[in-house]
């Protein structure tokens, strides 16, 4: 098995908890990270991916519940992506999962000079 196969089913079962796979996670930090602004093509950039990769994604986590589409008053044929109140509940609870699981900075710093 490749690394990268391991650390990703790895990664995979930690998600389970909350019901998304590495690529769910990676589109709702990146939706955060983006803002209002979000579109597929953009998120498809952020996660360095082919846009459409993404869309079957998105499709999967709008019928999840995590996500919601909204066209763009503005351009007609633009889609705006943002998360919904479940979204942004299992966001918050995997960033803070994340932050206990990995110290920060300083706290490395302070652990490596002892």
């Amino acid at each position: 098995m490749q690394t990268r196969t391991a650390l990703v089913m790895s990664r995979n079962h930690d998600l389970n908890r909350y019901g998304i796979t590495h690529i769910e996670e990676g589109i709702l930090f990146a939706i955060q990270a983006i803002g209002n602004k979000a579109t597929p093509s953009e998120i498809s950039r952020w996660l360095l991916r082919k846009p459409h990769s993404i869309f079957d994604v998105l499709r999967r986590m709008e019928r999840k519940g995590l996500i919601i589409n909204v066209k763009d008053l503005d351009r007609k044929n633009l889609v705006r992506v943002g998360m919904t109140e479940k979204g942004w509940q299992i966001y918050s609870q995997v960033k803070q999962r994340e932050a206990i699981q990995h110290p920060g900075d300083d706290e490395w710093n302070r652990t490596v000079s002892l």
